[in-house]
């Protein structure tokens, strides 16, 4: 992870600002562990990934939904082309609407399409519950525009208002409460922002 994604990361458990124990010495941090001053959760930081889920505090459901998928994803083969056609067809967003916008693939699975908007010129958040996330690990390394981050979208780790962009494809219907997880992307969207599910 590179310390400059503190700026948009929250605490999943109370909204308070995170911090990095040992502090921002680096351009980018494999391991290391992120501290709420205001609750005193910490949240590991593995393979350059925040991992902001907390698994003891996820339901059964979610818990297999994130082993399911994340087995899905690491196996998935993908192609960029088909994936940049299938992508602007769901969204309904533009290929110019992504150039030099803050975007959040809500729900990336091993990040198909978080890699077509980086492609687009986007900066991209790829955030999933599921493991897959560590198919973005090395390209995140090399790509400064893309942060993997784990967690689960009905407690995100991040700032309310802070994407230009909010994006969730195929995702929603399989959180507990589809409605709350929908409100939950909606409040990520900044003030004249895009959200498309």
């Amino acid at each position: 992870m590179r310390p400059a994604l503190l700026g948009l990361l929250a605490c999943p458990a109370c909204g308070g600002a995170l911090a990095l124990d040992g502090g921002a010495s680096t351009d980018w941090v494999e391991t290391g562990r992120l501290s709420c001053a205001a609750c005193r959760t910490t949240y590991p930081v593995e393979e350059g990934i925040p991992r902001l889920a907390r698994a003891a505090g996820l339901g059964r459901g979610a818990r297999l939904t994130r082993e399911r998928f994340g087995y899905e994803w690491l196996r998935y083969p993908g192609s960029l082309e088909e994936d940049r056609r299938v992508f602007l067809e769901e969204t309904q967003v533009t290929e110019a609407a992504f150039k030099g916008r803050r975007v959040l693939d809500a729900g990336c699975g091993m990040g198909r399409y978080a890699a077509v908007a980086r492609a687009l010129g986007a900066e991209v958040v790829a955030f999933d519950l599921s493991e897959a996330l560590t198919r973005l690990a090395a390209p995140a390394r090399e790509d400064e525009g893309l942060h993997p981050v784990q967690g689960d979208l009905l407690n995100p780790p991040f700032k309310p208002g802070v994407f230009d962009l909010v994006y969730s494809q195929g995702v929603l219907h399989h959180a507990s409460d589809t409605k709350a997880a929908f409100g939950k992307a909606a409040l990520l969207v900044a003030p004249g922002g895009t959200l498309t599910v």
